[in-house]
């Protein structure tokens, strides 16, 4: 009887859940909501090729800036390097004894006469800002501490001798360590 009794309440429990799933079932939308949803998709379609034309926009003019930018900074530097103010002579010197000799042979093709070069042919030279000096490196004072130095080697040669021969020493000691370890953590690497 416990038995029959759990099976009527199980039966009626599915009949009351078949009524709600039936009413849950038949519940049609809202009146224009299917109207609403498409006319709302169609007014985003425009906003999506609106922001596609946005970013191409953004993206040309900052193209336009980085090359803006990029002339005005190379406008800057000096376009050409600085060279050493020379005179340029501009005469022009015949090298020779023919230079006015006259020639008698009256089968010589007489030849023209070279034109001189003249200042409007010559092109202006480029001054620099700061001129560029004939020696390179360019000379400069000594420093106090390059004063020191050059006063100590003049002073104690022999010792400045020592000092400097040990100092090589040690540097190349120190190298060929770095190279000992370099070749060490090399064959490390290749053996694992």
């Amino acid at each position: 009887m416990a038995e029959v009794d759990k099976q009527s309440r199980g039966d009626e429990l599915d009949r009351v859940l078949d009524v709600a799933l039936a009413k849950y079932a038949a519940v049609e939308p809202r009146t224009g909501l299917e109207e609403r949803v498409l006319a709302h998709l169609r007014s985003a379609a425009p906003l999506a090729n609106e922001a596609w034309w946005r970013w191409s926009l953004a993206a040309a003019l900052s193209a336009v800036l980085l090359i803006v930018v990029t002339l005005a900074w190379r406008s800057r530097a000096p376009s050409h390097p600085a060279i050493a103010d020379h005179p340029i002579s501009t005469e022009h010197h015949d090298a020779g004894p023919e230079k006015n000799v006259a020639h008698h042979d009256a089968n010589a093709i007489p030849r023209p006469r070279q034109a001189r070069r003249t200042h409007a042919l010559v092109p202006a030279p480029v001054v620099a800002a700061v001129p560029k000096l004939d020696q390179f490196p360019s000379p400069h004072p000594m420093s106090e501490q390059e004063q020191i130095l050059a006063s100590y080697v003049a002073q104690f040669h022999d010792e400045a001798v020592l000092v400097a021969r040990a100092r090589k020493e040690a540097m190349d000691r120190d190298r060929e360590q770095e190279m000992r370890e370099a070749g060490s953590d090399g064959s490390d690497s290749q053996v694992r």
